[in-house]
């Protein structure tokens, strides 16, 4: 008897254990050749009989990077693949969010798989932040999003979570992005154009977005704290300070893009003094104007160096702020400052 004959009794039988125990002794790809139609069978008896061992099934298919393919397979294989994936993976999801990821949800969802899909998402923002679970969460979204912009108007206004807030906010309708924002306390507004102006530097956006994103943080109370924030976070993780100062010279609000120079400068000087004057540098070299915030900002992280002081001093535009740098650092190389 070969390996196919063997399993066809299972799919009569009602013992889930016995054939939990068959499916994990086999691959994604040998159940499909050896199963066919009747892998939504076994995978539905499963998970009634015994969900701890179908678990485990599906954990070792995610440890052998099978994932996408696993979840693209159930319902590609049979028309009740979609029913197969909302009633068995989605709720799975929150345990293995790689189930969800984007690279291998289904587009086919309809509108009564939005209270399903709700259920998942809700669950996903209580995990700790991972790559799977961002995607996760942005798939997630974006269906419920798609499918029912009413449900997913209300899961906006309750959310806290910037991956679910952004992807909901990319597919919603602008007149209802705009009511929520209009909506919130002037306070929570400005977290909301924070996390966005965070998210998209941190992104892959073309800077004319990350400058775009910055720019609606215009009205911002406390500006200075939320600039300091968005900045000080991408820097502590990312080596392109380029990417802040092109995105900060592109916004077109004069005292915000001073801002985000003044502590885009100040932030990675702390960190790497010599990659902030190098990117002065090069900003002047371009033809922008730099504020004389931003050149305060460096001079005071390279205080113990009085000849780049000096130098740095030179390039401040309020002749009164100048003499004063120049009266301050006025030592011999070397000497230490006062």
């Amino acid at each position: 008897m070969n390996e196919r004959q063997s399993l066809l009794p299972i799919r009569t039988r009602n013992d889930g254990v016995l054939l939990c125990t068959r499916l994990l002794d086999l691959t994604w790809p040998d159940l499909q050749e050896l199963l066919g139609d009747s892998l939504l069978f076994a995978l539905r008896l499963a998970r009634e009989e015994n969900p701890l061992v179908l678990k485990d099934w599906l954990q070792r298919a995610i440890a052998e990077g099978r994932t996408a393919e696993l979840a693209k397979g159930w319902w590609d294989l049979h028309p009740q693949g979609k029913q197969l994936f909302v009633e068995t993976l989605l709720p799975l999801s929150t345990e293995y969010p790689e189930l969800l990821d984007s690279r291998g949800a289904p587009t086919t969802l309809e509108i009564a798989d939005v209270p399903q899909l709700t259920l998942a998402l809700l669950s996903l923002e209580k995990l700790e932040s991972s790559q799977h679970v961002t995607r996760a969460v942005r798939t997630a979204a974006d269906r419920i999003a798609t499918l029912d912009p009413a449900k997913a108007a209300e899961v906006l206004a309750s959310t806290s979570n910037p991956d679910i807030r952004e992807a909901l906010m990319k597919r919603l309708p602008a007149q209802i992005t705009d009511n929520f924002l209009a909506g919130l306390p002037p306070d929570r507004r400005d977290d909301v154009f924070a996390a966005q102006a965070a998210q998209s530097l941190a992104g892959t956006a073309p800077t004319s977005e990350v400058a775009a994103s910055h720019g609606r943080m215009s009205t911002t109370s406390e500006l200075d704290s939320k600039v300091k924030e968005v900045v000080s976070s991408y820097l502590e993780h990312s080596a392109d300070a380029t990417r802040v100062y092109d995105a900060a010279l592109l916004i077109e609000d004069e005292t915000l893009r001073t801002k985000f120079m003044q502590q885009t400068t100040a932030s990675l000087a702390q960190l790497d003094p010599h990659e902030a004057s190098l990117q002065l540098d090069r900003v002047m070299q371009s033809g922008h104007p730099i504020p004389d915030t931003a050149i305060v900002a460096l001079i005071g992280q390279i205080r113990n160096d009085p000849e780049a002081c000096r130098i740095w001093a030179q390039h401040l535009a309020d002749p009164n702020l100048k003499q004063e740098m120049l009266s301050r650092h006025n030592t011999h190389s070397g000497e230490p400052i006062k």
